[in-house]
């Protein structure tokens, strides 16, 4: 799932986006059990999952990756990478929900 996650956004944005740094996301690549995830990093990680796949549906891996850096006039002219990228966000906010919202509502890369 993680190594999934790295061939689309690659390692320096998944760990930005995610909080995941160094060695803990290049085991967890490569499905290591010695660096278990905490509870919020699998949570992150799972919303992460289902945010890519909705942009796959009408992007590219490029366009994926510059999604998340554009500015989004639904989310008040703010790139999606603000949101997430080394904060301490959570899955459940509805500001971050909205996200996913918003790539779910996305039509041949329109939005």
């Amino acid at each position: 799932e993680v190594a999934a996650l790295v061939n689309i956004l690659g390692a320096p944005l998944l760990s930005g986006l995610s909080g995941i740094y160094g060695e803990k996301l290049i085991f967890g690549m490569f499905g290591a059990q010695s660096t278990p995830w905490t509870e919020i990093e699998t949570k992150r990680l799972r919303f992460l999952q289902k945010l890519v796949h909705e942009l796959k549906g009408s992007y590219n891996d490029l366009g994926i990756r510059q999604w998340f850096r554009r500015l989004r006039p639904q989310l008040n002219n703010k790139k999606p990478a603000e949101f997430l990228y080394n904060t301490n966000w959570n899955p459940d906010d509805p500001k971050i929900q909205k996200l996913l919202e918003l790539a779910k509502s996305t039509d041949g890369g329109a939005t």
